[in-house]
């Protein structure tokens, strides 16, 4: 039985071998850059598409992409232009194209059968330029992938839908700006505008904000500095890490933990705990009145209180 054995593991290996040198006469030949190729270095990149639309009447810009390398860069010209950059053979290449219906300029992937297992020798990298005089609506759907801006953006609505993935972004200037994360990781260095966030798992972190702000996180994490304005902080699950100049607001936990570093309250705050902890940090000479309620859990304060363990007055 085991001269058999032996016998079956050489014919085995003999057939891995003759099949593996009938693909590589069948295969097309590649040069090592096109072929196999794990540096990141743009050398190894070629321009195989150029598209652009003329900005005319547009008032919105819908970015629509997975599996990208993606850099938003400015320019002076009133036209959006987008320029594609791969490694690979151009034939097996699904291009970028723009559509215009004159007032939405659309950029979107041509293969809508994503391969969502990447291949490791394959990239690919976009450029999309944005006219400077643009200050309209933009939108960022990215279902996987990177972007990055090189470029401050000014806009009247900015909504972004982060599916899986990386962005990362500038100052953002805008009267609102949408912020849905289902998976992935968002940063934006600043963002100057009323804010709608929402995380259903993975991270979003805003470095330096001012504006009214409604923050909910179903699971993930969201961590926001420096924000001045009246904020509104919801936890189901996961963690909402706060660090407000002057602010107000209303914090709310039904599982997870809410902490807030407040340098100045400027009105009322308000907390809602279920489940979980929510911490609230403010400075000690601030005047204010105290009311707490606890159907189940503790309160602690720096504070002298009245009433009972159910009934918190100060």
């Amino acid at each position: 039985m085991k001269y058999i054995g032996r016998i079956l593991v050489i014919v085995l290996c003999a057939a891995v071998a003759i099949a593996f040198a009938f693909l590589s006469k069948m295969l097309p030949e590649r040069s090592h850059n096109e072929w196999i190729s794990f540096s990141t270095s743009d050398s190894n990149l070629k321009l195989v598409n150029e598209s652009s639309a003329e900005l005319k009447q547009a008032d919105k810009i819908k970015i629509d992409l997975s599996l990208e390398e993606i850099v938003l860069m400015p320019t002076e010209k009133d036209i959006v232009e987008v320029k594609e950059y791969i490694n690979y053979d151009p034939a097996d290449n699904d291009p970028i194209v723009i559509d215009s219906d004159g007032s939405i300029i659309t950029i979107r992937d041509t293969n809508v059968n994503h391969n969502w297992f990447p291949q490791m020798n394959k990239r690919k990298k976009i450029e999309i330029y944005l006219p400077d005089s643009f200050e309209q609506n933009l939108d960022i759907d990215l279902k996987s992938g990177e972007l990055e801006a090189t470029m401050d953006l000014k806009l009247k609505n900015f909504d972004i839908e982060l599916s899986s993935g990386d962005i990362e972004l500038l100052q953002v200037t805008a009267e609102k700006t949408i912020i849905d994360v289902k998976s992935g990781h968002l940063t934006i260095e600043k963002l100057d505008s009323e804010q709608d966030v929402q995380v259903s798992s993975g991270y979003a972190g805003i470095k330096d904000g001012s504006g009214n702000a409604s923050y909910i996180c179903f699971s993930g994490d969201i961590e926001v500095t420096n924000q001045k304005g009246v904020v509104e902080a919801e936890v189901s699950s996961g963690e909402i890490d706060l660090t407000l100049g002057e602010a107000s607001g209303s914090f709310k936990t039904s599982s997870g933990s809410l902490s807030a570093d407040i340098d100045r309250v400027t009105g009322d705050l308000e907390m809602d705990v279920t489940s979980g902890d929510v911490e609230v940090n403010i400075p000690e000479d601030t005047t204010f009145e105290f009311e707490g309620n606890i159907r189940s859990g503790s309160i602690d304060t720096y504070f002298d209180c009245d009433g009972d363990e159910h009934h918190m007055k100060a």
